[in-house]
């Protein structure tokens, strides 16, 4: 008889966007047939481990550039393909509040950039808490982050919105667990 046996990829996070995003609105995200890829976009499979599976479960770290208890809305997608098309499926929206803690130059998150210390599930909702997804909040200036479960989707998306506040860049690391 065999036993399922829970596993967890150890994988490092990877930065989202090249360059922090400092767009004010969400983009649209209609179905293409041109494979999503660059900035924003995270691939969870790529064949390479476990052909044909992806992680059950992707951490995301949100930072950005500004001051301390800036507030960003940050939306995560999931994307599949669908025959010829990329299907992007909406999975949760947040609200993002920078703290204190910075990265260390030379790191992913460098010297000037914050991470966010504060999440919060904004409107629309997609998810259902612990279920879908899981926030980790302490708001006292060191580390929040989302545990997100894939679904099943090859890729990931994220896109921001500053007009909640004054942050000047957004981002997000983003690791497979």
């Amino acid at each position: 008889m065999s036993r399922a046996v829970p596993v967890s990829v150890a994988a490092a996070y990877r930065r989202v966007y090249a360059a922090n995003a400092t767009d004010t609105s969400f983009a649209s995200r209609p179905d293409t047939l041109t494979e999503p890829t660059g900035d924003g976009v995270v691939t969870l499979y790529d064949g390479s481990f476990n052909p044909g599976h992806v992680p059950s479960w992707a951490s995301v770290l949100f930072f950005g550039t500004g001051d301390a208890n800036d507030v960003f809305l940050a939306k995560v997608y999931g994307v599949r393909k669908a025959g010829a098309a990329w299907v992007y499926v909406p999975l949760l929206s947040l609200t993002v509040t920078l703290g204190t803690k910075t990265g260390v130059a030379g790191g992913e998150v460098v010297a000037a950039e914050l991470y966010a210390d504060t999440l919060a599930v904004a409107d629309p909702s997609y998810g259902v808490a612990d279920a879908s997804y899981r926030l980790i909040s302490p708001a006292d200036n060191t580390v929040a982050r989302l545990l997100i479960d894939t679904e099943g989707f090859e890729k990931l998306r994220i896109d921001f919105d500053a007009s909640t506040n004054d942050p000047t860049g957004m981002n997000a690391l983003v690791a497979a667990v």
